[in-house]
């Protein structure tokens, strides 16, 4: 009998090690990649990868992404940024790398499936693949996947969808893998930089003016790129009220600063939108949004969507910090139905 074949894409961390792990016990026939991205931080981990794949009894390879990576990425990364938005990187590499171009290294080795440790579950269905989120809330990863298309879920294996962190870990322990270091949660090609720092050798940022949302001018700044909405430490201003960066505006080169209370929302417009199953809903009916990774979904009260791919979203309460340049993502309770990003 013949084996189904797939790709784990290892990064040499937990997750993607169990993952593979979980694939070959499922009778696939695996060959586990890493891909490389940026920078000779990753060789440590391509490294351990290639330990777990040994450990495994499967094949390993060291796939170059580099050039895609920046130029899908790190470019698209600093140039929202210089735009006056604060991008989501990981929801371009999902959509772009790991389900772009190592979709299309697959199809180059004639082997259908991809596997990842994305903490998020597929669900056939009779209109094609419904994308859910994962058995561990606190873990849920299909915030990032909300721009995938059917072929890609399609084609996309999720071995921990249905498990828990803390799952995961024991099976990792009880099966004797290599030990793993502790986990990041900062943006991988960052290399433990801040925004700031990185983006700084990248992207002009002049200093300009801090003001109040009537134009009274408060403050200098040190450049749009040092500032996102919310943010409250590091303005360099004194006030008798706490102050918080409500927006800025590129081409004034301005950062807007107000109250707390000037933080909420309760509608927002998302450009670039995506559905799932390739058509919106019908209306607001069970709808909710999270606007940003690890917030909680707030139900839609309102929910229309536009012929240039925007829609206009009404929140049921007024929402803290709506980030242009962040992704608003829609669900039906537990299902991701698309969504897009943040533009006004």
């Amino acid at each position: 009998m013949i084996k189904p074949q797939a790709i784990a894409a290892m990064s040499g961390g937990v997750d993607s090690s169990v993952s593979a792990m979980l694939l070959k016990r499922a009778g696939f026939s695996v060959l586990g990649l890493t891909m490389r991205l940026f920078g000779q931080t990753q060789e440590k981990a391509a490294e351990r990868a290639a330990a777990v794949a040994e450990y495994l009894g499967i094949e390993h390879r060291v796939i170059d992404f580099t050039e895609e990576f920046q130029s899908s990425v790190i470019e698209y990364f600093c140039a929202e940024y210089a735009g006056g938005r604060t991008p989501n990187p990981c929801v371009v590499c999902n959509r772009q790398i790991k389900f772009g171009a190592l979709l299309e290294a697959a199809d180059s080795l004639g082997i259908r499936y991809l596997a990842t440790g994305h903490y998020a579950r597929i669900e056939p269905s009779a209109s094609g693949y419904r994308l859910l989120e994962a058995a561990d809330g606190a873990k849920d990863q299909s915030y990032f996947l909300y721009s995938l298309s059917q072929r890609q879920l399609g084609r996309a294996l999720f071995p921990l969808g249905s498990l828990l962190k803390s799952q995961v870990r024991e099976l990792a322990e009880s099966a004797g893998l290599p030990s793993f270091p502790s986990e990041s949660q900062d943006i991988c090609f960052l290399g433990g930089q801040d925004y700031g720092s990185f983006l700084s050798s990248r992207v002009d940022a002049a200093p300009g003016e801090i003001v109040e949302p009537g134009g009274k001018v408060i403050g200098r700044h040190r450049g749009l790129i040092h500032y996102t909405v919310g943010q409250r430490h590091g303005l360099g201003i004194s006030s008798p009220v706490p102050k918080f960066v409500l927006g800025v505006e590129p081409a004034a080169n301005r950062v807007i600063v107000g109250e707390e209370k000037d933080l909420y929302r309760q509608r927002a417009r998302i450009q670039d939108v995506s559905w799932i199953n390739g058509s919106p809903p019908l209306d607001a009916s069970r709808l909710s949004v999270r606007i940003r990774y690890r917030m909680r979904k707030v139900p839609l009260e309102s929910f229309e969507v536009f012929p240039d791919r925007t829609a206009a979203l009404g929140f049921s309460e007024p929402v803290r910090g709506v980030t242009p340049g962040q992704s608003a993502v829609i669900y039906r309770e537990g299902e991701v139905l698309g969504g897009g990003i943040i533009c006004g």
